[in-house]
Parts: structure tokens; sequence; C-alpha cells
């Protein structure tokens, strides 16, 4: 299964302005990003780059302001102050939360059921070509503990926080920090891409008709397929019956604990702290546990 970085669908969507550039395809799964080769243009062994007259730049949300500034044709940074700064409040909150916690969901709902068929040996080294210490113990959390895992929890709470702020501020708007397309639109857009692509978004309670009627717009647009889309298998793989049925089921019983008192209150989370609700973690864990994470039929 190939999984396009959502850095890198974020960067792509903004470099579709007619631009003349040259794409290398990375195979994370493989682990090409961490090949001397690559380490040596991002030490991180994370992706995207870009490269423009031999000038390497780094990070998405730095690449798309980048290119934007080189090339303002329909620009994508706002001249007006406040919605200046939603955009950068928007990128922040990507950067700082939402990425990390895509990671968590993704290796969790799909690297992690690829790497279950592989023997013991291999996973041990799919995990340890992770530069990154920090990193490394966490996929090992991941693919232990699953979606039973503590960060999977936090994940959830994470993009929940992400429709909900997506709701509020489109009530007076069409794109996230006004009412003309921006770099918040383009750098939020793979991440509500990957629920959909996971049959969470329309799912998610409670209901948001602003975020998915922003979402119908952005994929309306022509970058959508060659930014998003295009790298994905094609059609997109589909579960067994069996496990389908699992996982319905045990949506639902999640789907309920979203009422229930414990959880995903606001004083509950707080994204500046580590506080989460034992009884909630409990409850999820036990309902997630079973079912979701069934391998897929070959």
């Amino acid at each position: 299964m190939r999984f396009i970085s959502l850095c890198c669908q974020g960067t792509y969507g903004a470099i579709r302005k007619n631009m003349e550039w040259t794409g290398h395809y990375i195979d994370i799964l493989k682990g090409e990003q961490f090949t001397p080769e690559y380490l040596a243009l991002n030490p991180k062994g994370v992706v995207p780059i870009l490269i423009d007259d031999g000038t390497i730049i780094r990070e998405s949300t730095v690449i798309c302001e980048y290119i934007d500034h080189i090339h303002p044709v329909t620009p994508l940074q706002p001249t007006s102050a406040i919605e200046a700064a939603r955009v950068r409040n928007w990128t922040k909150f990507v950067d700082e939360y939402v990425h990390l916690m895509c990671a968590t969901l993704t290796f969790t709902c799909s690297h992690r059921v690829t790497m279950k068929r592989l023997p013991p040996d291999k996973v041990d080294t799919l995990i340890a070509k992770t530069p990154d210490a920090g990193l490394r113990k966490k996929k090992r959390e991941w693919f232990n503990l699953g979606f039973e895992g503590p960060e999977f929890i936090k994940a959830v709470q994470v993009f929940e926080k992400m429709l909900a702020d997506m709701e509020a501020a489109l009530v007076n708007h069409e794109w996230l920090a006004g009412d003309s397309l921006s770099l918040a639109d383009i750098g939020v857009l793979p991440y509500v891409n990957r629920l959909a692509m996971f049959t969470m978004l329309v799912k998610w309670p409670p209901a948001r008709p602003r975020a998915l009627a922003w979402f119908a717009r952005m994929k309306a647009r022509a970058s959508f397929q060659p930014a998003s889309m295009s790298t994905y298998p094609s059609p997109w793989p589909t579960i067994s019956a069996s496990t389908a049925r699992k996982a319905g089921r045990k949506w639902k019983k999640f789907c309920s604990l979203f009422s229930h008192k414990e959880f995903l209150q606001p004083r509950q989370f707080d994204l500046y702290s580590d506080q989460r609700s034992p009884q909630a973690l409990r409850l999820l864990a036990h309902e997630l546990a079973s079912g979701l994470d069934e391998p897929a039929a070959p």
C-alpha cells in the first residue's frame, strides 16, 4: 500500500501554480527516506524537501511559504493582518499537533496492519531505521499497543479539536482564514482527506456540515486529484467483509463514547498538558482494541 506523505500533499497543493518542477517519489514504507543519499539532503529523514537552484528548503510549511513568495500569482498568503494571523495559527496547529497525531493514526490504522504481516526481525529492522530515538520509541508503542495505546486516544482528541475549530471558523467565511483560499486550507486539507480515506470523516460525531462542505469545495478544485490522490493505489484497496462488519460495530460503539461525560469535554482536553481521563481511555481502548486492527485480506 503506497501512502504519499501528507506534508508532500500540502506542498504539492501549493506548488501547482503553473510552475515547472520535477518531482522524485520517495517510498517511505520502504524506508527510502533513510538512505545515505537522502539523509545527506535532510538529516531528519523526513519528506518533503525542495531544491531550488541548489538551495535546499526543508519543512512543508516553510516550503509552501517559499513557493508562494517566489511565485505570487494567485497568492495563498493574505494581505490582511488578521487573516494572515489566522493562517499562521492554523499552520502552527498543524505543525505542532495534527501532523504527529496523524502519524499515530496512520501508523495504527494502516502501516501497523502491513507490518503485522512481516516476521518480527523485519519489523525490528523497519523501526530501527527511524533516526530519531523518540520517534522509534513511539513507533514501537504504536505497533505493540495499536488501538489500545494512549497515543491513539490523544490522536482522536486532536482531530476532534481540529474539526471543531474548522466548524467554528467556517461560520462566517467560506475558507478557514477568511474569504479567500489560503495556506491554511492547503495545510489542513491532507489531514481531513486522511480521515476521509479511512472512512472516518462522514461518521465522526457530532456532524460537522460546514467542514464537510469545505472538504467538498476543496475536492472540487483542479489541484485536488493530482496533489492528494495521484500516488495512492487505484482503486483504493478494500478490506474484507468480516473486517468491515467488525469495524462498523466498533465504530458505532466508539461514536457513543463522544457523549460520555468523561470523554472529550473541554475541561478534559488541554493541548498544553498530558492530562487524560483514565476512564475514557479505558472505555475507548476496550471498544477499539479488537476488530479495527484485523489485517485486511491480501
